[in-house]
């Protein structure tokens, strides 16, 4: 099947009135200031936390860093090793060695976070879930050189696939955007297993469309990677059916071609 052609400017509705984008801030912990359990590492552990602070909203990631890597242990004295505090210094200690390309070292602290999220929160909670997206986040690039990164990106894609549900049912008012989350790092990932990860994506793309509508950007993402997850599954019929869906879509709304529409096309 060949691209249609648009030339006419005829159709009201564009792109960009009717796709939402969905955008996620980085994460970053809150630290609760008042819980402090060693007095005698407050004064130290403020000052650098502050100093820390103002060099983050400088830009200076190389001086956050250095200032973090000496107020981490000050903080997890301040407030206990189990405390929420010290797992959220150390979720913030992760993001901050990720961005510098330090992936080996972020994981560990991720390890550290996961753990004790899991024994303030729950396996079933939001906040565990973030850390299993975090972990996913940390290998998707493919150019970071580290070591046997397919591996454990698909370790941590498994993971956060068969948490989904539980996670999920925990927090229905969340339902949609965890699966959407979990839509989007599948459809990131080089080797999954295929029948959950098919399951997943039928879930996630079927709230969306519920939740936001079928012509939202979310539901036309959801619904892209789930033609591939059919195709690369040889469910070709399946295929089919969900590209012409998103090929029908942009001709009824849109006036102008979009790479998933062209993508689509090019599948069928």
């Amino acid at each position: 099947m060949t691209t249609k052609s648009k030339t006419t400017t005829s159709k009201s509705t564009t792109l960009a009135s009717v796709l939402f984008s969905l955008s996620i801030a980085a994460y970053t912990p809150f630290i609760h200031a008042a819980d402090a359990k060693t007095p005698g590492a407050e004064s130290d552990f403020s000052a650098l936390y502050k100093n820390f602070q103002q060099a983050q909203k400088l830009g200076e990631t190389e001086r956050a860093l250095s200032i973090f890597e000496k107020a981490y242990p000050l903080g997890v004295a301040k407030y206990g090793e189990d405390s929420e505090n010290a797992a959220n210094l150390a979720f913030n200690f992760a993001n901050l060695l990720a961005e510098k390309g330090d992936i080996d070292k972020a994981e560990k602290y991720l390890d550290i976070v996961e753990q004790r999220y899991e024994d303030l929160y729950g396996d079933e909670s939001t906040q565990y879930f973030d850390v299993l997206l975090a972990k996913v986040k940390l290998f998707e690039d493919k150019n970071i050189k580290v070591k046997d990164r397919f591996k454990r990106h698909g370790k941590a894609i498994k993971a956060l696939l068969y948490a989904i549900e539980d996670v999920a049912d925990n927090n229905p008012e969340m339902e949609t955007t965890l699966y959407y989350h979990t839509g989007i790092a599948v459809g990131k990932a080089q080797k999954l297993p295929k029948k959950k990860s098919i399951s997943v994506l039928e879930t996630a793309h079927e709230l969306a469309r519920k939740n936001w509508g079928a012509e939202a950007q979310g539901t036309i993402e959801l619904n892209f990677i789930l033609g591939t997850l059919y195709q690369d599954a040889d469910k070709k019929r399946h295929a089919v059916k969900v590209f012409s869906e998103i090929v029908d879509i942009f001709d009824a709304h849109f006036e102008d071609d979009h790479p998933w529409e062209v993508a689509a096309h090019a599948r069928l």
